[in-house]
């Protein structure tokens, strides 16, 4: 897959977790329903400004629309939320996503060994 398959594939991945439709990512960004399909199949690029709000939305580093390796994407989908803004929860909630995803790389490797 190239750069834009990855993003939109991911971006329609985290969409479907938050219940969201293409229109209402559309309505998010500012654009039509037809450009959310367009970046999801990969056929345009996203503009970088698009990706931040669709980060911040998704409560998401902008590794994760990034992302190839599945079982990372799925810890990933699994740890995703909304920053409410309590610094100490959405700080726990990141301490222990990287924990999973420092796990998942630590397994990946001992089992290419």
């Amino acid at each position: 897959m190239n750069t834009n398959e990855i993003i939109g594939h991911n971006i329609k991945e985290y969409r479907k977790s938050f219940g969201y439709k293409q229109d209402h990512l559309a309505n998010y960004l500012s654009i039509t329903r037809e450009q959310i399909s367009n970046y999801e199949l990969g056929k345009r690029d996203v503009p970088y400004e698009n990706i931040e709000r669709l980060c911040q939305l998704f409560g998401i580093g902008l590794e994760a629309l990034l992302e190839e390796n599945e079982e990372i994407k799925k810890a990933n989908l699994s740890f995703a939320f909304r920053n409410t803004g309590i610094d100490k929860d959405t700080e726990a909630i990141a301490n222990f996503k990287k924990i999973v995803l420092n796990y998942i790389n630590i397994d990946t490797l001992i089992n290419a060994v």
